[in-house]
């Protein structure tokens, strides 16, 4: 539920003048409502944030295959994490962060964006 209140006022952050500290706010006020709803909600909300990416991720897949190649390599990395004994004492918040970085980094390597001054020239 707070990643949800944080996505949602991070959208209107990026349009707007807002100061860093109603942002810590926002976060503060969310997690603390999170905190009185009971466990069935947290958890019902906690199987809805990951239906509201794949909402997100998967009609660009769909058309571009740099997104696509994106999701694989995030996931597969994701399997190297979990499965490799060698990285057991990683938490799953670091995992994917990990994957998320990696997988950017290597499709921004891969598949570079041109600037909006390199394609309007």
């Amino acid at each position: 539920m707070w990643l949800f209140c944080l996505v949602l006022f991070a959208e209107f952050y990026i349009d707007s003048d807002v100061g860093i500290g109603i942002i810590i706010r926002v976060i503060e006020f969310c997690a603390t409502a999170v905190s009185l709803l009971p466990d069935m909600v947290r958890s019902a909300l906690g199987i809805a944030i990951y239906g509201m990416f794949l909402a997100v991720i998967i009609p660009p897949a769909r058309t571009e295959r740099a997104v696509a190649w994106v999701i694989a390599i995030a996931a597969a990395i994701s399997c190297i994490l979990y499965y490799v004994p060698f990285f057991s004492g990683i938490s799953s918040g670091w995992m994917i962060i990990i994957c998320a970085v990696a997988a950017s980094s290597i499709a921004a390597v891969l598949w570079p964006v041109a600037d909006d001054e390199e394609a309007n020239a």
